[in-house]
Order: structure tokens, then sequence, then C-alpha cells
């Protein structure tokens, strides 16, 4: 069995796979002894391919593990600039795929997938899928979290241009109103911008007191400073995208205390992994061991869809057999190291969704490391606990 694994190894989206390497080692050690499908025991090869964070070198990639690899099912992750047009690419081939780290409404809706009241008036997709979190889950987090301290509940969005940014920007400014939020919208800003001066003399002029946003990671590096420099000071920043991981936040030094991101796993979530019974805590440590570095989120969800895609082949009877693997797929649901799955149940058609918690950066107790992300509050799901009180910024 061939599985093809796409991720952005280099360019801005790069933070999300630091931790691909130990993932990739632990899923391997977990097929050593390869897949019994059907009375039959089959060898497991991962081809891996790096999308450079670029959406036509993403695309082109997918394209040579499906012609050139000959992969029987596609595993990709994080952000839109690489999993959707991995996952199109893959639609229009017939290869099963399962896509991770990307909201559904960025992949769902990025893809022209559409949400009718009938199945008659919906589009949706056969061969691909996606499992995580939606914009409502992150709401559901933040909204209702933000109130923890006092603001003017005065919100600026700092939303991108890009897929994410079309999917936030209308999930929030249409759900925040309804928490008692006002929300100010500066107008989408290009992936890539230096200068957020103008952007950041809005946020100062609007006197917006919570700043929230999707923004790459070197771009959220940039306005922050920026917002340093010219003395904008909101009492809260829940940043999505681009503050998930250790390596962003630490790079802005002191700036980066009491930052808001979500957080979606970690290491006091109660799950195991399906393929050997690792916890969350042994797979954060070993982590922690191996590599020197702090655990990260990502880690999390690109070891699921190996989870997930062992399940469906199995289930599936061939593991050759695109249709009955997508189909598979489709019909799938269980425990995972990062929760429960369900695919019968999601928001549309070839979803599962998960849970989201409001996380925050607050100076770590380890001295090994700078900062350590802990949970504020979990609304969403009282099977994991609450670590840490909100503090403002």
């Amino acid at each position: 069995i061939k599985i093809g694994f796409v991720s952005p190894m280099t360019g801005p989206d790069a933070a999300f796979a630091t931790a691909n390497p130990f993932v990739l080692q632990k899923v391997r050690e977990a097929f050593a002894k390869g897949l019994t499908i059907g009375g039959k025991k089959y060898r497991v090869e991962i081809v891996t391919a790096d999308s450079q964070s670029s959406d036509s070198r993403a695309a082109q990639v997918a394209q040579q593990l499906i012609t050139q690899d000959n992969v029987d099912i596609m595993l990709t992750t994080s952000a839109p600039e690489t999993v959707n047009p991995v996952s199109d690419q893959c639609e229009a081939a017939h290869v099963p795929c399962i896509g991770t780290i990307v909201p559904w409404q960025s992949w769902f809706l990025g893809r022209g997938g559409k949400i009718g009241t009938t199945a008659a008036t919906s589009t949706s997709f056969k061969y691909t899928y996606l499992y995580f979190i939606g914009l409502e889950d992150e709401l559901a987090a933040q909204g209702p979290g933000w109130k923890m301290i006092p603001t003017n509940k005065k919100v600026g969005g700092l939303w991108p241009s890009d897929a994410d940014g079309q999917a936030f920007r209308g999930a929030f400014t249409k759900a925040l109103p309804k928490e008692g939020f006002k929300v100010y919208d500066p107008g989408p800003y290009s992936d890539g911008t230096t200068d957020f001066t103008s952007i950041i003399n809005k946020f100062k002029a609007q006197n917006c007191e919570i700043v929230t946003g999707c923004p790459l990671p070197p771009d959220f590096l940039t306005f922050w400073k920026q917002s340093n420099q010219m003395g904008y000071q909101p009492r809260i920043a829940a940043i999505a995208k681009a503050i998930l991981f250790p390596s962003v936040v630490n790079a802005l030094g002191p700036l980066g205390k009491n930052l808001v991101t979500d957080a979606w796993w970690t290491p006091t979530t109660p799950w195991k992994s399906s393929l050997t019974g690792m916890t969350s805590a042994q797979y954060a440590a070993e982590f922690q061991a191996a590599t020197g570095q702090q655990w990260q989120q990502p880690m999390s969800f690109n070891y699921a869809v190996f989870e997930i895609a062992a399940h469906a082949l199995k289930a599936a009877g061939d593991p050759h057999d695109a249709a009955a693997v997508a189909a598979a797929i489709g019909k799938s649901s269980g425990e995972v190291i990062t929760g429960k799955y369900d695919f019968t149940n999601g928001p549309v058609k070839n979803v599962a969704t998960h849970p989201d918690y409001m996380a925050q950066w607050q100076v770590s107790k380890d001295p090994k490391f700078m900062y350590d992300l802990v949970i504020v509050n979990n609304a969403a799901d009282s099977s994991v606990p609450v670590t840490a009180k909100l503090l403002p910024l």
C-alpha cells in the first residue's frame, strides 16, 4: 500500500510541518508490521512531498504522487494553500484523499462545494474528505472566552485576501455581533504584506480593544511588531493560524506573552492512538525528548489522518479499490489521538469535525521553554481540562 503525504515543509506555512519528521517516524513504526486487510498482509510505504506553501507546487507534487508513484490514498495537511489543490488533484484523478488542519469552510467552500437546503442544491465531493475544526467551533471557543476579561467589545479583523481570510471574514462578521461584539473590518490585505501601518491606524482610530485574524506566520510577526512600534495595544489578540506554534511566538520574544489562539489538541487531552495505544501525553513527551523542541499542535492531526486512513483501508476490504476506499472513509467513525471523528455526521458531506478550545501563550513554568500553550476555555468539550485563567495582554 502506498500512502502519499503532502505538507508545506518550506515557505510561509513551514511552521505547520516542523514536527513532521517525528510524526512520520512514529507512523512508520506503527506500520512496520504491515496492515492485514481481508486476510492478506500488505507492506505500507509512505511517500512524502513538499508543497512549498504554494498552490501551484502543491498541485504539481500531488499529480506526481498520483501518476508516478501510484499512491493508493493521499493525505494532506496544513492550510488551504496546500490542502485544497492536493484535494482537487485527487478528486479529478479518483484517488481517495483525507485532508486536515484547514477549517472545513476554507476547504469545502474554497473548492466550490455548495451548502444547499436539499441534496439537489448541494455540491460535494466523492473522493476527498476533511477532518478538522470549523469556524463555528472556533467561534464557540473564542467569542464567549473573550468575555472573561473586560473590554469595549470592539473587534478589529486582520483578514488576508486568501481562502482562509475570506472564510474567517464571513463567519466572524456574521456571528460576533450576536455575541454583543462590534466588528470593524479594515478590508483585506495581500499575503506577504510588509507594511500594516494603515490597518493599525484604523484599529487605533476605531479603538479596537480586541484584534482577531488568520494571517500567515511571517505576516503576523510583521503586524505585531509594527503594532508595538506604533503604540497599538489591544487587551486581547486572538490569532488563528499564525501563532499555533511555539517557534513563531518565541520569535516575538516579550511581545508573545499572553497572545490567544486555538487549541485543537494539547498533551492534556484524554485520547490515545488507535494504532499503538500511545496517549497524548506520551506522544508529546517522546517528541520533546527526541527533538529537544516543544510539543506543537500539528503533530496531532498529522498523525490522526494516518489512523483514519488505516481504518478506511481495512474497512474497504481491498486497499487498491479507490472507490471502495473513498466510500469507506465516508462511512468511518472512531477515536484517534485527537479524539472522536465521524464522517457520517458532519456539517456537510465529506467532513468530520472536532471541538476547538481557546488557548493562551503564558510564561512557561518549564525553564527550557519561553511560553506554554494553556487551555483557558473548554466550553465546547468539558472532557478537556481548563489549565489556566485568561490573562489580558
